[in-house]
């Protein structure tokens, strides 16, 4: 446990190394001037391996590419921003 994580202080007693991460399954460009638009995420395809069997369900990892280490910050909304609230939509085909 991080006991103060505003502090950029890693004081864990055993650190995490990152882990390993399945395939890309759906690729978004966020650029500067995208302010108050909705970004989309398809992932019609990892839902669907998850009903087949034939993936494991751990959610997603939204994750800059490249080199992590370069400055930058991206905000989304949650419910609790009261505008612009994140949607979820079920498409169903017979």
């Amino acid at each position: 446990m991080d006991s103060d994580i505003a502090n950029n202080q890693a004081n864990c007693v055993s650190q995490w190394n990152g882990g390993t991460f399945g395939a890309e399954t759906s690729a978004v460009l966020i650029t500067n001037n995208m302010v108050n638009q909705w970004i989309e995420f398809d992932v019609t395809s990892d839902v669907q391996a998850f009903l087949n069997g034939t993936a494991n369900n751990y959610g997603w990892l939204i994750k800059k590419t490249g080199d992590e280490s370069l400055n930058g910050s991206v905000e989304f909304a949650s419910r609790e921003a009261g505008t612009n609230l994140p949607e979820l939509i079920l498409s169903f085909e017979s």
